[in-house]
């Protein structure tokens, strides 16, 4: 069994069509801003999370994009 491991990503939140600036996050973690953005985010609003590189003995990844919409 391989344990990988999150090095980084980016977040974006895109609101009534206008796409903010992305956070870079290192780590697997959240980071308490995100996680405050979250929170806060109003229904409509789309989370997308990009170039998710993980990490392993096998050597690195790079995941598949993450897209949430709040309701």
């Amino acid at each position: 069994d391989l344990t990988w491991s999150i090095a980084s990503y980016q977040v974006t939140f895109i609101k009534g069509g206008m796409e903010e600036a992305p956070m870079t996050i290192q780590g697997g973690a959240f980071s308490e801003a995100l996680k405050n953005k979250i929170r806060n985010a109003t229904p409509g609003t789309i989370i997308l999370f990009q170039g998710i590189r993980a990490t392993s003995l096998a050597g690195p990844r790079t995941l598949t994009d993450i897209t949430l919409r709040i309701r």
